[in-house]
């Protein structure tokens, strides 16, 4: 049995053989244009705690409640189902296609102790 995800090891790196890059993140970035940083971080985190709002709340630091409303929003604005597991995988792979090395809960702003700062919104 080989050291996958699953066992501990290291996430496997996506098939880019599969598409060209420029199609890849073209491909992401339409799937998950409405969404900013703090919210794609988010759903990130939740797909690494395999859907799970308590461990993925805490690892963002956020009261689980505020993450339940951020993935309703979340769902509002892709106009997806976040139950459906077809959605889940696209969004997983968006996510991770378009991922750089500061799209980490550590990195984004804090107020208030528990709340990253959001946009204002017109």
């Amino acid at each position: 049995m080989g050291a996958g995800p699953a066992a501990g090891g290291p996430a496997a790196a996506l098939p880019t053989e599969l598409v060209d890059a420029a199609s890849a993140r073209r491909w992401a970035t339409e799937l998950t244009e409405p969404l900013d940083t703090p919210q794609r971080i988010a759903l990130r985190v939740w797909f690494d705690h395999l859907g799970s709002v308590a461990p993925a709340a805490e690892e963002l630091g956020l009261h689980r409640t505020t993450l339940r409303r951020w993935l309703e929003e979340i769902g509002r604005l892709l106009d997806v189902d976040l139950s459906s597991a077809t959605v889940r995988a696209d969004l997983y792979l968006a996510l991770e296609t378009l991922a750089g090395p500061d799209d980490s809960p550590g990195a984004l702003p804090r107020r208030g102790g528990r709340t990253y700062e959001r946009p204002e919104h017109p």
